[in-house]
């Protein structure tokens, strides 16, 4: 019998909130409790409780202690949460189609620089037999994305048949607006557009005209407003402009979220703005939320050939996995090398993230990130582990907890 490794995250009256580590979950306790609680952890410190002790005595005959054993805080498996979090979904849940691998910008933190340009787009054949073999692996989400997703000439087509094939798939398209103008019929068919739109140097977007698209988001349908949201990416020393650039949008009727410029090369670190100014209320991607990497397991990327890569980062030679054209491209990912490297690259192997007691609150973020700063997906994120900790922690107290133990 263990106790489990717990921590104090804040105090409601005269009740305290515990964290338990490696159970992800958390319960309130009476100071009585706690006290008697914290000599036990000093005394066998995750070693087996010794069932003669006084305090353990007192704490087995204690009218709580079913529901401490219910809570996993006192437990024979220690690891009993770690057990779970080794088991991954081979289930593929997001799909990100490439449908272009062109774009008419040149953003100079585009993490699809060096594929792009390419002048490829998907043909509308191939997209048709992707998307049905898709549809038979029940994915719950496909993102159309490039390049610009709009330099293909087939877009509407692609986007009706995924929608004809089935209604209730989530369709949703990620692009850079300058041609919303051209074919704003397309956007029907969409349950989610993401337009980017910056603040700040607009040198980092080469060939964007802001007036334009501002004009074109501001004229789009009410039933298309309501689907949209405006993306901005932040560098360093844009944060003051948040607020200016939320109260304009939402004053069109769409929504607002930022990214942070995130780093491509270790290089790019200059350009990280500072995540603990940005209000949370628009800071709003999964990248630098406290989130598990789905990278090769929930996520895949597709490109416009039909190759398969861990996820839209990581179109790149080096990454990927598969071809759509295989008839056993599911069993592919599920027995790839690329698919067994993010599964084993989690918070209880990625180095300085095993030892933290904040490990699966956080989920250690995105592994593309790690690769491209340290050449590794089994780093850290040092640079954004300060912003992670915070979240983990307003994670962690926002978690629900029944009633109070005594």
């Amino acid at each position: 019998m263990y106790l489990s490794d717990f921590m104090v995250v804040g105090v409601i009256e005269q009740f305290s909130i515990l964290y338990i580590v490696r159970q992800n979950t958390v319960i309130a306790v009476s100071k009585k409790l706690l006290d008697l609680l914290l000599q036990i952890r000093k005394k066998f410190n995750n070693l087996p409780l010794d069932q003669n002790n006084e305090n353990v005595k007192l704490l087995l005959a204690s009218s709580c202690i079913e529901k401490l054993k219910a809570q996993k805080l006192v437990t024979n498996n220690n690891f009993y949460y770690e057990d779970r979090y080794k088991v991954y979904s081979d289930k593929i849940s997001d799909v990100y189609l490439h449908v272009s691998m062109e774009c008419n910008l040149n953003c100079t933190y585009c993490y699809a620089q060096r594929t792009l340009k390419s002048g490829k787009e998907m043909s509308y054949n191939l997209a048709t037999m992707i998307i049905d073999k898709l549809m038979l692996h029940e994915v719950q989400t496909i993102i159309l994305t490039g390049g610009e997703p709009f330099l293909n000439s087939n877009l509407d087509s692609i986007a009706r048949y995924i929608k004809e094939k089935n209604s209730d798939i989530a369709l949703s398209l990620i692009t850079n607006g300058t041609k919303l103008s051209n074919s704003p019929e397309i956007l029907e068919y969409f349950d989610q557009i993401t337009v980017s739109v910056d603040v700040g140097e607009s040198s980092n977007r080469h060939g964007l005209a802001i007036p334009e698209i501002i004009s074109c988001l501001k004229n789009l349908s009410d039933a298309v407003k309501i689907r949209t949201i405006v993306r901005s990416v932040i560098s360093k020393g844009d944060e003051h402009l948040i607020l200016k650039m939320r109260e304009l949008v939402e004053s069109w009727g769409l929504s607002y979220v930022v990214v942070p410029r995130l780093p491509n090369e270790p290089d790019d670190l200059k350009y990280l703005p500072n995540l603990c100014v940005i209000p949370d209320v628009v800071l709003n991607d999964a990248r630098y939320r406290p989130s598990r990497c789905g990278a090769a397991t929930s996520v895949i990327a597709i490109d416009t050939n039909g190759d398969v890569y861990p996820c839209q980062a990581l179109v790149k030679p080096d990454f990927k996995i598969t071809s759509m054209f295989s008839d056993t491209w599911e069993a592919d990912i599920r027995g790839s090398k690329i698919s067994k490297d993010f599964k084993l690259a989690n918070v209880l192997t990625i180095r300085g993230c095993s030892n933290c007691n904040f490990r699966f609150a956080c989920g250690g973020g995105c592994r593309a990130l790690s690769h491209n700063v340290y050449e590794s997906l089994y780093h850290r994120l040092d640079f954004m582990c300060e912003h992670f900790r915070e979240n983990a922690k307003k994670n962690i107290l926002s978690m629900n907890f029944k009633g109070v133990l005594s």
